[in-house]
């Protein structure tokens, strides 16, 4: 079904590339609308309240004998986590369940590291300090890697994907792409310039150790590797110089 857009629906705040002047629907518009308008700022009152919380949780691990390592990081660019999860949109991001905050949740910054060690490092899985980190499938690891939370009130950004050939792929190629098929634009929201606090915390003897294996491969896999989605489109990439 061909999708139409009403002229003067066009979102004027949307700066990604491709994304403005393109139209939405009313029932599309006010979901995608509201959080990159200027006058649309979260109370920084919640953020701080978040970041309070996410110290508390810190120092329950200290008063109990954990090493935690913390550290601050800012986006190159553009990222999102969570694109394909179920949402309100046809696309998600990763919102703290309580205070509706975008978040980098801890097993995807573990997933990452592990990455980063074994496809850039080549460390494999009998390698010792990737075990101790890590773990094994039968055995715990012994860092935990903790979601990461905005520094400031974080600022997004609309961004869209415009599959030109919806048909084409909808049907996995059963149908040709064809030029007279109508493009189907597919917006979704970003997180740009917020910087983020990062935190690990491990619990024994080799802690320091293990801790300075643990945060050079995860800022490895922030700088080299990405997070999130759309990565190969230079999404997800961070300054950690």
């Amino acid at each position: 079904m061909r999708m139409h857009y009403r002229r003067g629906d066009r979102i004027e705040e949307a700066t990604g590339q491709g994304a403005k002047g393109l139209w939405l629907r009313d029932d599309e518009r006010e979901l995608v609308d509201a959080p990159i308008k200027p006058n649309s700022r979260i109370d920084e009152r919640l953020l701080e309240a978040f970041e309070k919380r996410w110290r508390s949780l810190l120092e329950w691990y200290c008063h109990r004998g954990y090493k935690v390592q913390k550290f601050c990081v800012r986006p190159v660019w553009r990222f999102v986590v969570g694109l394909g999860a179920a949402h309100v949109l046809e696309t998600g991001i990763t919102l703290h369940r309580l205070f509706g905050l975008p978040i980098i949740p801890g097993s995807a910054l573990k997933g990452a590291a592990k990455a980063y060690a074994q496809l850039v490092e080549g460390r494999n899985d009998d390698d010792r300090e990737l075990v101790a980190v890590f773990g094994t499938t039968e055995q715990a690891g012994s860092v935990i890697f903790f979601d990461a939370i905005p520094l400031e009130v974080p600022k997004f950004q609309l961004d869209i994907m415009n599959p030109h050939y919806p048909n084409y792929y909808r049907t996995q190629g059963q149908n040709l792409p064809a030029d007279w098929e109508s493009p189907n634009p597919v917006f979704f929201l970003t997180v740009t310039e917020t910087p983020y606090r990062f935190a690990i915390a491990a619990r024994s003897e080799q802690g320091n150790r293990l801790l300075d294996f643990a945060e050079k491969w995860l800022k490895g896999a922030l700088a080299d590797l990405g997070i999130g989605a759309k990565t190969s489109a230079d999404y997800g990439f961070w300054d950690v110089s």
